[in-house]
């Protein structure tokens, strides 16, 4: 029964996965305002998971509900081996895309815009499964089965080497190009503009120059809230608020006024700072935290196990741990869609466009505006 129900749920989990990444696919690839540079990473990411729930996961359960033995041919075996290899490897490749992407997105933003094309996204996707196969390769050429079944078992050496490429120095990647994601979102919020002043109201005529100025609205960071700078520049004169003080310079006429008028506190609004900054922390912190955290604890176990009975294989490890190690790592391509797409509102908005759930809402609204109308007359 315990069986039964476990292979209900294993469907289930691979029918969200692939019904979550189809949407990513479909959203991506349909509409034109998803149709981003980055999103280009997020639909070679999706494509991977997606065909990880379809021809990786059902084939597993199919096995499992065997209790591991495989009557399906060695040739069969070697194909979805092969499969689980690729698209796994594809998986994690994407996702270090994501982060390169990303982190040279907001570290230089100026110079990496200035390539930032459609074909460099594309050579960064080519690259990435291209390296994907290469490492699935040897693994299917080698593969072999023995009394009917079917395991990711090959040498000591290519388990060593295909862990460390496709494993452990993407997530050494990840992990750093993530921390300072974080550390650039901190500073930026910590360094960014709040408005610790909100106006300044006041009517000033300079008689030699004929500037008038009458109202500056000017917003500092809380590192100079005790400074308070803005400038002004006119075809006439460059104003310099500072301080509740204002120096007024014709260049016109050549002539200087290094005199200031300092100006009624009354007239200077200040403002607490905002708690923009550390909202923006807090969703940095916490965005990182998840994206960071669910692939770590999806795919360390199996990598770790995988690496360590490789060394030491005269100690054995369970068939049933084995698979929930390696169970594990799958579900990382059900949770993707979640972490990389739900939480953005352009593809929430995207999703209920396909699913027609926009035209449901409206419908039910209409009902209860007939509704409350027929109520009161």
């Amino acid at each position: 029964m315990s069986s039964i129900c476990l292979s209900v749920f294993l469907s289930l989990l691979s029918v969200t996965g692939a019904f979550g990444n189809g949407l990513v696919i479909v959203a991506v690839s349909r509409f034109a305002s998803l149709k981003t540079i980055s999103n280009h990473f997020i639909l070679s990411l999706s494509f991977a998971d997606f065909f990880i729930t379809t021809l990786v996961m059902p084939p597993a359960i199919y096995n499992y509900i065997l209790r591991g033995k495989w009557y399906a041919g060695k040739w069969s075996c070697a194909i979805w081996s092969g499969f689980d290899v690729l698209f796994c490897t594809a998986s994690i490749f994407s996702l270090c895309a994501v982060s390169v992407d990303r982190y040279r997105s907001i570290t230089k933003p100026v110079k990496y815009s200035a390539i930032r094309k459609r074909s460099l996204a594309y050579k960064y996707i080519t690259i990435v499964w291209l390296g994907s196969i290469a490492m699935s390769t040897p693994f299917v050429v080698a593969l072999s089965t023995e009394d009917d079944t079917c395991s990711l078992s090959g040498s000591k050496v290519y388990s060593l080497i295909s862990s460390m490429i496709s494993f452990f120095i993407p997530c050494t990647m990840i992990v750093f190009i993530y921390v300072r994601i974080y550390q650039v979102a901190k500073y930026t919020a910590r360094n960014s503009i709040a408005p610790a002043v909100a106006s300044v109201s006041f009517n000033i005529r300079h008689a030699a120059s004929g500037v008038r100025i009458s109202s500056v609205v000017c917003a500092v960071p809380q590192s100079e809230e005790k400074r308070i700078f803005t400038r002004r520049k006119t075809r006439h004169s460059s104003l310099q608020y500072c301080a509740g003080e204002i120096t007024v310079t014709n260049r016109g006429t050549g002539f200087r006024d290094g005199g200031r008028q300092r100006l009624p506190k009354s007239y200077v609004k200040k403002h607490p700072r905002s708690r923009i900054s550390l909202m923006r922390e807090r969703k940095a912190a916490r965005t990182i935290t998840i994206v960071v955290g669910v692939f770590l604890v999806c795919w360390t176990p199996f990598f770790f196990i995988h690496v360590f009975f490789s060394l030491f294989p005269s100690i054995k490890i369970s068939w049933t741990a084995y698979n929930i190690f390696k169970w594990l790592g799958w579900a990382n391509s059900v949770v993707n869609p979640i972490i990389y797409t739900i939480f953005n509102k352009d593809f929430r908005v995207t999703f209920k466009k396909i699913l027609h759930l926009e035209k449901i809402t409206q419908q039910r609204n209409s009902r209860k505006q007939c509704t409350l109308q027929v109520n009161h007359p």
